[in-house]
C-alpha cells in the first residue's frame, strides 16, 4: 500500500490518498472528521480482488482544505476533480457516513462525466 499525493489543478489544492491493490477500481470515500486511514480494515481486504484508492478529503488527513466552508456539491466537484487525475476511466465506488452523500451527489454530474470521460 502506498501514500500518495496528486494535484488539483482545478481547485489549486493537494489531494492525499492511499492506492493498493490491483484489478477493477474502487474508490473508498471517508466521513467527516475521518481519513482514509480509517479504511485501512477494507483496504487490507479488498486490495486482494481491487485496485482500491481511499482518498483524504479536502481538509482531511493529508488533503489540503478549502480556503471557504464547502458545500456538498463542493466536495462533489473536488472529488470529480481529483478522479479526473487518476489513469483509470471507470470506479465502482463506497461512501460512509458523508462520503456516502458524496458519492450520491454525483448523480447530478454524471451525465456530463460520461459525455466528457467515458
Amino acid at each position: 500500500m502506498m501514500r500518495k499525493t496528486q494535484r488539483l489543478s482545478e481547485f489549486n489544492l493537494q489531494a492525499s490518498y492511499l492506492e493498493a491493490g490491483e484489478g477493477e477500481p474502487l474508490l473508498l470515500i471517508h466521513g467527516v472528521g475521518m481519513n482514509a486511514d480509517a479504511w485501512q480494515p477494507q483496504l487490507d481486504a479488498l486490495q486482494a480482488h481491487f485496485h482500491v484508492i481511499a482518498v483524504d478529503m479536502p481538509g482531511h488527513g493529508g488533503s489540503d482544505g478549502f480556503a471557504h466552508t464547502p458545500s456538498l456539491q463542493d466536495y462533489v466537484a473536488w472529488t470529480a476533480a481529483f478522479l479526473r487525475t487518476l489513469p483509470q476511466p471507470r470506479f465502482a465506488v463506497a461512501g460512509h457516513s458523508m462520503g456516502a452523500l458524496i458519492a450520491a451527489g454525483w448523480r447530478s454530474i454524471i451525465r456530463s462525466w460520461s459525455a466528457a470521460r467515458w
